[in-house]
């Protein structure tokens, strides 16, 4: 172990030497080959450095443990293109944040976490992200990048399955499969089912009462003749939802700012169901007074 320095002035303009230490020009070294030289005050003293200390050719800066059997270090890079200062944030942080730079060198402690922002004009294609964990802490982020994108000027989601707009009450496929069922390439195009399959047990209802007045609902609404303004269809027969509510409103789906938007058609059957049965029972009557 090289000798402590307790006093005097060590250094010449020539050289010299004092105990193990040898001194030249401005540069002090140990006379024993691997000794280290131990700059150690007494009592609460500190070594103090008036003008920029430098570790030479990439040496550690390192910070022993309580016995100083072991360390960690800092290191600089192996090559360095342009001097770097880094200026220490003036008081300390809060738990859990971390030191981050403004990229002028000055940091700064900051909570740990990514910038939110409402992102709604956009015409790029954002990838939606997705998690392999369903508590604690994700191990890892996923995209998939030729399954589901989403563009935000125009609110279009589109995957393989479909690619379209979904709302509570209703939801616009064009393209895909659903069950395994082919779905035209527009909104209007036609589907080939070989069943349609509603759930339709008592024990899955509650507040059953018969429809009433169903021969006036079905008489009070037109059928019309129309064109898609998408230029999907031409010619095609229906109702028009916006009428439909005045007579029905139970048959009308909404969007998501509360209008209409579209039909229950197969619902339409319970009506028309019980408007048949009207016209029998009348028919019935005509027949048993010409009898």
């Amino acid at each position: 172990m090289g000798r402590r320095i307790t006093n005097g002035i060590v250094g010449t303009s020539g050289a010299g030497g004092l105990g193990n230490l040898t001194v030249e020009d401005t540069t002090v070294s140990t006379a024993v080959t691997n000794d280290n030289i131990i700059l150690d005050p007494l009592g609460t003293g500190s070594v103090l450095f008036g003008a920029d200390a430098q570790l030479q050719a990439r040496a550690d800066l390192r910070f022993a443990d309580a016995d100083s059997s072991n360390w960690v270090a800092f290191q600089a890079a192996e090559t360095i293109s342009a001097n770097v200062t880094w200026t220490l944030p003036s008081t300390d942080g809060s738990a859990g944040q971390a030191i981050v730079t403004s990229g002028a060198g000055v940091l700064s402690f900051s909570s740990v976490g990514a910038t939110v922002t409402d992102q709604t004009v956009s015409g790029s294609t954002f990838y939606p992200l997705f998690f392999n964990a369903t508590s604690g802490n994700a191990t890892a982020v996923n995209v998939s990048s030729t399954k589901l994108t989403y563009q935000p000027s125009t609110g279009t989601l589109s995957s393989t399955i479909f690619s379209g707009s979904v709302t509570s009450a209703s939801a616009t496929i064009t393209g895909g499969t659903i069950n395994g069922t082919t779905i035209g390439a527009t909104t209007a195009a036609a589907a080939t089912f070989t069943t349609i399959t509603e759930t339709s047990s008592a024990a899955l209802k509650e507040n059953i009462k018969p429809i009433e007045n169903a021969l006036e609902s079905i008489c009070a609404l037109t059928g019309m003749i129309y064109d898609r303004r998408d230029g999907s269809s031409k010619n095609e027969a229906g109702l028009i939802a916006e009428q439909v509510e005045k007579i029905l409103p139970n048959m009308v789906t909404r969007d998501q700012n509360g209008q209409p938007h579209g039909l229950y058609y197969s619902k339409l059957s319970a009506y028309l169901i019980e408007s048949i049965k009207t016209l029998k029972n009348e028919i019935d009557f005509v027949k048993s007074r010409l009898s």
